[in-house]
């Protein structure tokens, strides 16, 4: 009998102990994150300047918010003055950023940054390990499925700020397993099954809204794909359901980001070519050493283009061995997996083929159209989406589950195919590991001198920083901090009134940029040198400008030198 998957169609394993799983994912994780575990209050995966802190800024704000001012934080007025922020139209989901409010007050922004980040691998490792017990029976495919899919670079680099990805890659697993549940049965319990998948596939569209389009391959795969003896009207019937349900959760939030972005925007965005093409995936790329990993990722990270997240999308060689076994052992519901692992890579290969990270030309075709390219076009607000790569998530849940197959394949046999077995899972946690991690810095190197002096300041005007755009996050953290209305901020789509400001602001101030933040009220001018000799530049150009004096020279900080405090008068 091919194994694993025909068994999840004949009958249900026996359930384990659900608090026995969800100690193992939480210390699974916590082993892989160690890292992170022993500096969970102090630091930060990441660079400084990085995302993280625009994270960090966002849930200061919220608790500041619904604690201390007393309302809801969905309309932050204190960045991208004038015009302040509505967070629903921003990258990061402001529901999660709201839940996590009460947490932040307790144990402050960065500890709880981290533990959610931890919280959310620890779901996506329980989730795969439910999805793989359903699926195989069999134990040790459950976790090493666990740690294909929570330990793959293109998850593991999402707790370097790519908050929103994390939350909705937390629930893939689940959404797959309640699919698989609802295609399976038979029975009037498909019905609770198809609406319990149909909340997980809602919770993934939730954390980040460019999986709308992705993750409904999952339950149409799983369920159109795995039983074919039912009728098609059958299996279309709980298809309905699932998406019905995820339709019903997921429309009143969407209908508030909507509203909020009319506000903010106007209509939804065009397609924006650069954007598309610069975050497509190359494909080669999932076949590289992990550049996440701390023994070799510093070599890759060298030897291959690894500028942006498209290039951390390794697969794991170890892994790719135990799909390639999953595959060959032909279980029933195979193309459904094999299915959702294709159509995830083809969304994430973008708009335009690309090799070795750089686009294909082939004769006098300078790009080769992929069909996102043509669907961007057609499907509404899919030309919004601007990192393709991160549709690889739908992807790696697919191909985990198929090395989860293979490793039961091999146990299955018995002797000395259980000893692979064995030896293939070490080889994935190996491949697994990333730390300690290569980019890791204390948050208090964020916490600068300008930011204590504006605090102090008996005048809270409005603040700009400059160069725009390189200090817009750490402006935005530094609000937090000071307490002044600050025109910087940080976000895919920001306000639209600094946003159109863009070009007469410049990324030094000029007479043309003063004259306008004369208009807006704005009092306090900064300027981030790089240096000494920077700074000294700097302030005999800035001084000659009318209505601008110099205030203070201020230490710097980590990766930025002097700080020049500008009265405009």
């Amino acid at each position: 009998m091919a194994p694993c998957m025909r068994e999840a169609v004949v009958r249900s394993p026996q359930p384990a102990s659900f608090l026995r799983d969800v100690a193992g994912a939480a210390l699974l994780i916590c082993a892989l994150h160690w890292d992170l575990v022993i500096h969970l209050g102090t630091h930060v995966f990441g660079h400084a300047n990085g995302d993280a802190f625009d994270v960090l800024a966002l849930m200061r704000w919220a608790q500041h918010a619904l604690f201390d001012l007393g309302r809801l934080p969905h309309y932050w007025p204190d960045v991208f003055y004038p015009t302040g922020f509505r967070l629903a139209t921003g990258t990061h989901p402001l529901w999660w950023i709201v839940a996590l409010a009460p947490l932040a007050r307790v144990v402050g922004e960065t500890a709880a940054l981290n533990l959610a980040c931890l919280s959310f691998l620890t779901i996506a490792a329980l989730g795969m390990v439910r999805l793989m017990r359903r699926l195989t029976n069999v134990e040790i495919a459950a976790w090493v499925a666990a740690l294909v899919y929570a330990g793959a670079p293109t998850l593991t680099i999402r707790i370097d700020g790519h908050f929103n990805v994390l939350c909705s890659a937390a629930w893939f697993p689940f959404a797959a397993k309640e699919s698989l549940d609802c295609a399976v049965r038979g029975d009037g319990r498909w019905l609770r099954k198809g609406i319990v998948a149909g909340l997980f596939v809602a919770l993934t569209c939730l954390g980040h809204w460019q999986f709308l389009y992705s993750a409904p391959l999952i339950p149409a795969c799983l369920i159109l794909g795995v039983d074919r003896a039912q009728s098609l009207r059958e299996r279309v019937t709980k298809l309905v359901a699932v998406l019905g349900t995820a339709a019903i959760v997921v429309l009143p939030f969407a209908w508030f980001t909507l509203r909020s972005w009319s506000r903010s925007f106007g209509p939804l965005p065009a397609a924006d070519p650069v954007m598309a093409e610069i975050f497509s995936m190359s494909p080669d790329r999932l076949f590289v050493p992990s550049a996440a990993h701390p023994i070799w990722g510093a070599w890759t990270r060298d030897t291959f283009s690894m500028t942006r997240e498209q290039a951390v999308v390794a697969l794991g060689f170890s892994a790719t061995v135990l799909a390639v076994i999953g595959v060959r052992s032909r279980p029933t519901g195979r193309a459904a997996f094999v299915s959702i692992f294709v159509l995830g890579l083809v969304m994430a290969c973008g708009t335009f083929l690309h090799w070795n990270d750089r686009l294909v030309s082939f004769g006098a075709i300078d790009e080769i159209p992929l069909p996102m390219e043509f669907l961007r076009h057609i499907v509404p607000g899919l030309g919004a989406v601007r990192s393709w790569c991160r549709y690889e998530m739908v992807s790696a849940v697919a191909f985990a589950a198929l090395a989860g197959v293979g490793v039961a394949s091999l146990w299955d046999r018995g002797g000395r195919p259980r000893l692979v077995a064995v030896l293939a899972g070490a080889c994935v946690a190996f491949e697994s590991l990333s730390a300690p991690y290569a980019f890791f810095i204390p948050v208090a190197t964020n916490v600068r001198p300008l930011d204590a002096w504006l605090e102090a300041s008996a005048d809270h005007s409005p603040v700009v920083e400059y160069p725009i755009p390189d200090v817009n996050i750490q402006a935005e953290y530094g609000q937090g901090i000071h307490g002044h209305p600050v025109v910087n901020g940080f976000a895919a789509y920001g306000a639209a009134t600094p946003a159109a400001a863009l070009e007469p602001l410049g990324r030094w101030p000029s007479e043309e940029s003063i004259e306008l933040l004369r208009k807006w009220g704005v009092r306090w001018l900064i300027l981030n040198a790089a240096d000494d000799r920077e700074a000294a530049d700097l302030s005999r150009a800035t001084s000659a400008i009318a209505h601008v004096k110099l205030a203070e020279k201020l230490p710097g900080s980590y990766r930025v030198g002097p700080a020049l405090v500008f009265r405009i008068e």
